[in-house]
């Protein structure tokens, strides 16, 4: 019903509506337009928008990279429970949804820290004395059934 209605729209105000959508609804969105009006309304965002939608059109819609948000927050592993809040109130206000804060160093994924322990944790801590050190995880290409079955488990 989205394409629909996107179809219908000018493509310039078809593409503003679409930015203002989170990436992976957005991205959902484009997927089921025709490939010449997907082409066109892309080619209208602005680029970091499309650049994302582009990101997640390229996995599979069944796959976990189809299922996948690509906006998050991500802290290195020194920095502490108040520095983290502080971070967090700004950087926060750019997201549509945010649940965890992933910790990183370089590109590897360190742990999680959810956002009731940042609230409930002592301000000095370090944030790698209270992430999560084993978040589930799956390569992009796994199938829905792969990332259903770690859920159960």
């Amino acid at each position: 019903m989205q394409a629909d209605i996107i179809t219908d729209m000018d493509k310039e105000q078809a593409a503003d509506v679409i930015e203002r959508m989170p990436p992976d609804e957005a991205a959902d969105v484009i997927a089921d337009l025709p490939a010449e009006k997907a082409q066109e309304l892309l080619g209208l965002m602005e680029k970091e928008e499309a650049e994302d939608i582009h990101e997640l059109l390229a996995h599979e819609e069944d796959t976990a990279g189809g299922l996948m948000i690509n906006e998050y927050l991500a802290y290195p592993p020194g920095i502490s429970i108040g520095e983290a809040m502080e971070r967090f109130r700004k950087d926060a206000t750019e997201l549509e949804a945010y649940y965890y804060i992933y910790v990183v160093e370089g590109e590897k994924l360190l742990g999680v820290l959810g956002l009731r322990d940042l609230i409930l944790e002592d301000r000095g801590k370090p944030i790698s004395d209270v992430m999560h050190k084993k978040p589930i995880s799956v390569h992009a290409d796994a199938g829905q059934e792969t990332v259903a079955e770690l859920w159960r488990s």
